[in-house]
């Protein structure tokens, strides 16, 4: 009993949900966050939550994030951030 809730730890708390940073073709990165959240400021947090892991992204290569455009959707239970930036 034991091993088996070691093993299920093992298998579902690695896994995870955090956004990941995905390369474009033309040397530019985007970032997509979500928040449940249906407060009046719901796209600004999920808004800043991409800028932060933009900019930590950067960080590990020694540059900051530049921000170029931001695509927010809102559906009837979250909002949608999607952050296009480069390092510079």
């Amino acid at each position: 009993m034991r091993y088996s809730v070691w093993l299920a730890v093992l298998l579902f708390g690695c896994t995870s949900k955090s956004p990941q940073v995905k390369p474009t073709e033309d040397g530019r990165y985007t970032v997509t966050a979500e928040t449940m959240s249906q407060a009046s400021n719901g796209a600004a947090v999920a808004r800043h939550e991409t800028v932060k892991i933009a900019d930590k992204f950067c960080a590990k290569k020694e540059r900051a994030a530049n921000t170029e455009t931001f695509e927010d959707k809102t559906t009837s239970l979250s909002y949608v951030s999607t952050l296009i930036f480069t390092c510079r």
